[in-house]
């Protein structure tokens, strides 16, 4: 269950229509795919949505692989690094 997870953005980036988030060191608590976590976006705006695909490492760091968040469609802006992630009850 996500409730408890909590985690920043390192880096953000898309995958067609999903956003794929990088976490920065530090996360706590568990998250699966099928949980669901509350984004938060530029001007302040939280967008609750399901996690596709928990992954480890990137491209982007081979030699210092982040936590990896693969999350439901989504065409809306993307968080920025630092932004916090909360795991939430599926709404």
């Amino acid at each position: 269950m996500a409730v408890g997870f909590v985690a920043k953005v390192l880096r953000s980036y898309r995958l067609g229509h999903r956003p794929v988030l990088l976490l920065q060191d530090g996360y706590k608590g568990d998250i699966s795919a099928g949980d669901w976590v509350e984004i938060m976006l530029p001007k302040g705006k939280r967008v609750p949505l399901p996690v596709e695909t928990v992954a480890w490492g990137s491209a982007f760091q081979a030699n210092d692989p982040p936590l990896s968040l693969v999350l439901g469609a989504f065409d809306g802006d993307l968080p920025a690094p630092d932004s916090p992630i909360k795991g939430v009850e599926i709404p």
